[in-house]
């Protein structure tokens, strides 16, 4: 949780620096804060949804999550147009402005997860320290039988894992996906302006209208159609899967 409210925080501060920066390098420097910042914030984030979100409901969890990245497209075209209102040192500061409401509502609302119940008693508290200390002994003993068992069956544990005809299908479409999204990415805005020349407010407004309706409808229907396979199947993490 708390780190979650944390790396939002530092892409927001590094978002709004790219504001006030001179150099082509000080812009480089704060894109790739931004870049870190949000790559720390992913996981976390997903580890909080896994110990909130009912199992019935994991999938669309994820899935509410996983629409922000079609939102945030949806806004990076609208920026085409903000940039004529606002300039983009403007649009920097106001991104950086959604990301510090962002953190302040999670911090606010979101709660921790209890992962472990909380002990009472005299008798209890008084061998708190000598228990702690033995765990913690037992978990670095076992930490480290792992990483040696880790490194000694890595080639089969992931034979194991390519077994699977779903996650074979998985990481295809996966592969697919990615290098198809890219491939728009990176080559619609010129064809487009190619096209229609002086056209860019149009281009950002239409974009956005289909990035962020088309991209965050399907994958909420992919995450409420995943629970609902889920739920009719003896197996409701391969259910998801396929």
């Amino acid at each position: 949780h708390c780190l979650t409210v944390v790396t939002c925080l530092l892409w927001s501060a590094a978002s709004a620096a790219g504001g006030c920066v001179q150099s082509f390098e000080g812009l480089l420097a704060t894109r790739a804060l931004t870049g870190l910042a949000q790559a720390a914030t992913a996981p976390a984030a997903y580890s909080l949804i896994a110990d909130l979100a009912p199992p019935s409901m994991i999938a669309t969890s994820n899935s509410i999550y996983a629409s922000g990245i079609y939102i945030g497209g949806a806004l990076a075209s609208l920026g085409v147009p903000l940039d004529e209102v606002v300039g983009w040192r403007g649009a920097k500061f106001l991104v950086a402005g959604i990301g510090v409401a962002a953190a302040g509502i999670a911090y606010v609302f979101v709660p921790e997860p209890r992962r472990q119940a909380v002990s009472s008693g005299a008798a209890e508290r008084e061998g708190a320290p000598r228990r702690a200390a033995e765990k913690a002994e037992e978990t670095r003993s076992r930490d480290e039988e792992e990483e040696v068992a880790f490194g000694a069956d890595f080639v089969a544990s992931l034979r194991q894992i390519l077994a699977s005809p779903a996650v074979r299908w998985l990481l295809l479409a996966a592969a697919v996906r990615f290098c198809a999204g890219f491939g728009l990415a990176v080559w619609k805005g010129p064809f487009f302006l190619g096209k229609f020349p002086g056209q860019a407010d149009s281009f950002g407004v239409i974009n956005a209208a289909i990035v962020g309706l088309g991209g965050g409808a399907s994958v909420l229907i992919g995450g409420r159609l995943a629970d609902s396979l889920a739920s009719k199947s003896a197996n409701p993490a391969q259910a998801r899967l396929q």
